[in-house]
């Protein structure tokens, strides 16, 4: 009987973690009442008592605010069929990168081992139960399929996703985020101090809105081939992209189901680098447009090499001439991008920067072209500011203001003196460092 109380007080004390979706608190402490006061404390968070619709209306009914959420989503995962001829144009620039050797690798059937290991990985993350994990992972001693793999998808995703990342890698597609922090930094200090010639520079930062619900499916599969990837792998990977469908949760209830005719997945370990191998058609066109001469970058220094453009994720940036050439190619090259892959720049979101000797006439053939405002340096690029002023308290205020609101948040949970220490080593420590 005593174990029969045990394993029901375990399984109670999983139960509310579960719901408190609580992560830094391991199992064992019984602080049931800690679970149930998170628990609580999301729910009423989270319930929502109505909706604005896009005409205007506010509604409360359950069944009004689904046919609200389900038309918002529908309307943006509806694909946009891109014309052929775009997509063309843009893989025209586009040279092919994989060889025969690097398809070989990627497309060989994943081992037992591989698998085990990818799924003690989730087991961590998503908390799978263990024994479930090895019964699959050893069932069979030979070859596992991607079949087999794919009726797990988050394995094979996981997978699937480091196979795609040390290609991106081997073949240059990405760098490292330290190193584009660098360059950017750099590139627009330079710009911002630039006053030794009579001719001006830019440094256009780009917001892609929406950008992984956006990708057009016919253009991931266009680019994959192009890049030289084995059909059999884009084949998998499509496979991956269009077998997905989204419901929503509306007050404890899950409702609705859009099917997607575009998009990636947010959150998908395989979903960043299917992006960026859609943002290597842009950064294709930058690239042929420089070396053919119609496009100019930055020179930092004599014997640097030309840096044009910078692609991070959904961060861009973007260096030319201060000149009405460079403004109108690099809008046309946008508007070939947007009508390929249907992504949306939002305009409103993006700035531009020029050095000192830009003269104002160009400054205002920018500013209506793009629809941009001009500001003297970006202030945050990959979440760091792009420039030191001289009143430091003001410009990293941010990091104060990001700390209380952490704090402002744990301020009613049940927290011990060790729990306390715990989140301040694990979550407000790691704030300033990695500005620092």
């Amino acid at each position: 009987m005593e174990k029969v109380v045990e394993r029901m007080a375990n399984q109670e004390e999983v139960y509310w973690k579960q719901r408190s979706r609580n992560m830094w608190l391991k199992q064992g402490d019984r602080n049931t009442p800690y679970f149930h006061a998170q628990a609580s404390q999301r729910r009423a968070k989270n319930w929502i008592r109505g909706l604005a619709s896009p005409q205007g209306d506010y509604c409360t009914g359950q069944a009004e605010m689904v046919d609200n959420i389900t038309d918002y989503f529908f309307g943006i995962f509806t694909s946009q069929n891109p014309c052929w001829g775009d997509i063309k144009a843009v893989l025209k620039c586009v040279e092919p990168r994989v060889d025969d050797e690097m398809n070989e690798d990627i497309c060989r059937p994943f081992t037992a081992k591989e698998v085990k290991k990818h799924f003690l990985i989730c087991t961590r993350i998503r908390r799978l139960d263990r024994m479930e994990c090895r019964r699959y992972a050893i069932k069979n001693t030979g070859i596992l399929w991607e079949k087999e793999l794919l009726e797990r998808y988050s394995i094979f995703s996981m997978m699937a996703g480091n196979e795609l990342w040390t290609s991106i890698k081997v073949l240059s597609f990405m760098g490292d985020d330290t190193d584009n922090v660098i360059l950017g930094f750099e590139s627009i200090h330079w710009i911002r101090n630039h006053k030794g010639s009579n001719r001006g520079y830019a440094a256009l930062k780009l917001d892609l809105s929406k950008a992984y619900d956006r990708v057009e499916w016919v253009f991931l599969r266009a680019i994959m081939r192009k890049l030289g990837f084995a059909e059999k792998w884009v084949d998998l990977n499509m496979r991956c992209v269009q077998t997905v469908s989204y419901s929503f949760s509306l007050n404890q209830e899950v409702v609705g189901r859009v099917i997607p005719g575009r998009g990636l997945r947010q959150g998908d370990p395989l979903s960043p680098y299917l992006f960026v191998l859609c943002a290597q058609g842009l950064s294709s066109l930058i690239s042929s447009s420089v070396s053919q001469g119609v496009i100019h970058g930055v020179r930092l220094a004599p014997r640097c090499p030309i840096i044009s453009h910078l692609f991070f994720a959904e961060e861009s940036l973007i260096f030319c001439h201060a000149s009405e050439s460079d403004c109108e190619k690099i809008a046309a090259l946008l508007k070939i991008y947007e009508k390929a892959m249907r992504q949306l720049i939002n305009f409103e979101k993006s700035a531009l920067t020029v050095s000192p000797n830009t003269q104002q006439v160009i400054v205002d053939k920018f500013k209506n072209v793009f629809k941009v405002p001009v500001v003297q340096g970006h202030e945050i690029y990959l979440g760091l500011p792009t420039f030191t002023m001289r009143n430091k308290k003001l410009q990293f205020g941010y990091l104060k203001e990001r700390m209380l609101k952490k704090i402002a948040g744990w301020s009613g949970k049940m927290f011990t003196d060790g729990g306390k220490e715990i989140l301040i080593k694990s979550v407000l420590q790691a704030i300033p460092t990695y500005v620092m």
